[in-house]
């Protein structure tokens, strides 16, 4: 298994972490840019807004993630 890529939320936060074999993949600065990258481009395109309103309009999603 080259990368593990555990992903947690909490209170609004997400937190996203990698666990590598640098043999198999030995450019995890590179991958962890790239992932950056693509969080502020979701960003930057309204989606996580977008995403924490869907949260905000169904109770069933905010009990699931008040559970988190």
């Amino acid at each position: 298994m080259g990368l593990i890529l555990p992903v947690m939320s909490y209170h609004g936060t997400l937190a996203i972490g990698a666990t590598t074999d640098r043999a198999m993949m030995p450019d995890v600065e590179v991958f962890a840019g790239y992932l950056a990258d693509s969080l502020d481009q979701l960003e930057a395109a309204g989606l996580i807004a977008e995403l924490q309103a869907q949260v905000d309009r169904d109770p069933q999603l905010q009990e699931t993630m008040a559970d988190d």
